[in-house]
């Protein structure tokens, strides 16, 4: 499956994954296509569909099915209701999710002022192929599914699993595209996958992590991830807690004192920080 030919050309942002969930932006230029909708029972009900502002919810919105150029039929629900400047907002779910698995009260929240897009990826609930192994191709396929919408212009909306792709997805599409120029991840194994799709697609971009792990702060050190924001307050906190409650419960007290580092880890400051990592394990959540 090629990605060479730019279809698509992305917006001027930083592609953002707060908790593992990314939102980012992308534009295309066709027109829509049409669809078929499907009925959920054995009896064929179908109509074409080529306008999506109704009144249709999370739960009452069609399945349709549309096949892609790499032979996948997709299962989706296209709704909502557009406002002025809005764009189609394509939602990517989490692990051994479908798209029945968004809570309806956020869908239909976001569905009130825009357009929603909920798909099954390839190989999950009711869309053909076998499902990939990889954040790679997962993000092949989404690209495959969003080219046979013919999307004029759109977001993305990833959660867990889905924020990876999304994430892929933006940094991927196409290889030429230089106006995406950094990635934020509260996730190390998302900063991770980052790194990985643009060393793929020779990318330079800055690259953060909330989560210090060994890993990432060696990537650090070395000069592949450029910083990462230490979770400081919620773990001396923590910290407190258990210290706290060995003392009420067992009359324990630590002695001396702990120090978890700056709270923005840099190359210059990445060494002294795994060097904390090596001495308190278990303390800061470190791998």
């Amino acid at each position: 499956m090629s990605i060479s030919k730019p279809r698509t050309r992305i917006s001027r942002r930083t592609a953002v994954a707060l908790a593992t969930m990314s939102v980012v932006a992308a534009v295309a230029g066709a027109a829509p296509s049409v669809a078929t909708a499907v009925n959920d029972s054995s009896s064929v009900a179908r109509h074409a569909v080529a306008q999506t502002q109704n009144t249709q919810s999370a739960a009452t919105a069609p399945n349709l099915r549309i096949k892609a150029a790499n032979g996948i039929t997709y299962q989706y629900r296209r709704f909502g209701h557009p406002s002025p400047g809005s764009v189609p907002l394509v939602f990517l779910q989490h692990y051994r999710g479908t798209l029945d698995n968004w809570d309806p009260k956020l869908i239909d929240t976001i569905a009130a002022k825009r357009e929603v897009i909920l798909v099954d990826n390839v190989g999950v609930g009711g869309s053909t192929g076998t499902t990939p192994s990889t954040i790679q191709q997962m993000s092949l396929d989404a690209i495959d599914f969003i080219d046979a919408l013919k999307l004029p212009r759109y977001d993305l909306f990833g959660f867990s699993l889905g924020g990876q792709v999304a994430q892929e997805v933006a940094l991927r599409r196409p290889k030429a595209d230089k106006s995406i120029d950094g990635v934020f991840t509260t996730g190390s194994i998302v900063a991770e996958s980052a790194l990985t799709a643009a060393d793929d697609i020779g990318r330079k971009l800055t690259i953060g992590s909330g989560d210090p792990s060994t890993k990432v702060l060696k990537d650090i050190e070395a000069g592949k991830i450029q910083y990462a924001m230490d979770q400081q307050p919620y773990l001396q906190t923590y910290y407190g807690v258990l210290i706290a409650k060995q003392y009420v419960q067992y009359r324990i007290s630590p002695s001396g004192n702990v120090l978890t580092g700056p709270l923005v880890i840099d190359k210059d400051s990445a060494a002294a920080v795994l060097k904390i990592n090596e001495t308190y394990q278990g303390i800061r959540g470190a791998a």
